[in-house]
């Protein structure tokens, strides 16, 4: 087991140190949630990040409790996280849980501090990002909170603009989902959009992109209105997510995929130039980030792998990896038995 766990540590180390030269002017840090497994004993998914500049990953916190989705404040200075606070977990459980919490990790000091109890549902609890005023907002059940200051109910998507003063969410109706486009400090809505789904803020803030019937189409974020329409690549594959290139010329449309048996969903995700309307397929993953303009950072599908040379146990891994538009290299960065999630940028 030992020389199985070297070798893939070793190779990780190498294809990171390879792929640096491509990153090192990225102006975020990548973080992300890792179970590192053991053969014998329980293991807990913890909060990792990469190093400033660059994607060699340093683990952050090092509590017997399981960490997950890390969303920073606008800052940079802390990352919350989803804790499980029963620490019931085996060394292949990866799903959902009970008892869990909202979570902080100051980077000056490297403390871990509990922030919040679920209000509602904690099985479904999840973090959306901050707003302006510094207000996390936290998302329990359909109820999108806002620190004690209101709340959205019936929300089934959400996204922070940029400057982090609206928000773009999904209401659920009696008939169908709507988007509509709100404050984030007082809660009122601003205007509404129509029936799209997945909404992503342009890196400027001045355009939202969401899909519905079948099509990809951008908004202007202050008036609403409809700038341009794009008919997805595969009208039956229902869309996922929308990522922006940070020059706000490019961006990447995950339409849903094959799960590979997992029981957890993975997009496929496919570049668009709106000034050529021509869509290119570019990777298979579960979670992506454009870091810059020709570097993206996404997590690969669920994999099974042996827990040791030869056993029948398996464990679900994935690891992270980097692909080079420019170029049209893919590299993994991370090898063996991990299980890599919620990605996640964070500022200087």
């Amino acid at each position: 087991m030992g020389a199985w766990r070297h070798l893939a540590r070793m190779r990780a180390v190498v294809v990171g140190c390879w792929i640096l030269a491509a990153v090192s002017c990225a102006d975020a840090q990548v973080v992300v949630s890792r179970r590192d497994y053991a053969e014998h004993g329980r293991t807990f998914s913890q909060i990792w990040m990469a190093d400033a500049g660059g994607l060699n990953f340093r683990r952050l916190t090092h509590s017997p409790r399981e960490h997950s989705a890390p969303v920073c404040s606008r800052d940079g200075k802390v990352i919350y996280f989803i804790s499980d606070r029963d620490a019931e977990r085996s060394r292949n459980a990866y799903g959902g849980s009970t008892g869990r919490e909202v979570w902080e990790y100051d980077r000056r000091t490297g403390e871990e501090r509990f922030v919040r109890r679920a209000s509602g549902d904690d099985v479904s609890l999840d973090l959306t990002g901050t707003s302006a005023n510094g207000d996390l907002l936290v998302r329990s059940g359909d109820e999108l909170q806002r620190d004690g200051r209101g709340s959205w109910t019936n929300v089934k998507d959400a996204a922070v603009s940029p400057d982090a003063r609206r928000v773009a969410l999904v209401i659920e109706g009696s008939q169908n989902a709507r988007l509509v486009v709100a404050d984030a400090g007082t809660g009122q809505t601003r205007m509404e959009l129509g029936k799209y789904e997945a909404p992503t803020w342009s890196p400027d803030g001045a355009r939202i992109a969401a899909f519905g019937d079948g099509d990809l189409v951008i908004f202007d974020a202050a008036t609403g209105r409809e700038m341009e329409r794009v008919s997805l690549p595969k009208r039956d594959a229902p869309g996922q997510d929308i990522v922006w290139a940070p020059n706000g010329k490019r961006l990447l449309a995950g339409l849903y995929g094959d799960n590979g048996g997992s029981g957890d969903p993975q997009s496929e995700y496919f570049l668009l130039a709106s000034a050529m309307r021509i869509w290119t397929p570019i990777v298979t993953a579960r979670r992506l980030l454009w870091l810059r303009d020709e570097t993206i950072v996404y997590l690969r599908p669920y994999g099974l792998t042996p827990l040791s040379p030869g056993s029948a146990h398996s464990v679900w891994t994935s690891q992270v990896a980097v692909y080079d538009l420019a170029s049209r290299k893919d590299m993994e960065l991370t090898s063996g038995l991990v299980l890599n999630d919620s990605l996640a940028a964070c500022g200087q």
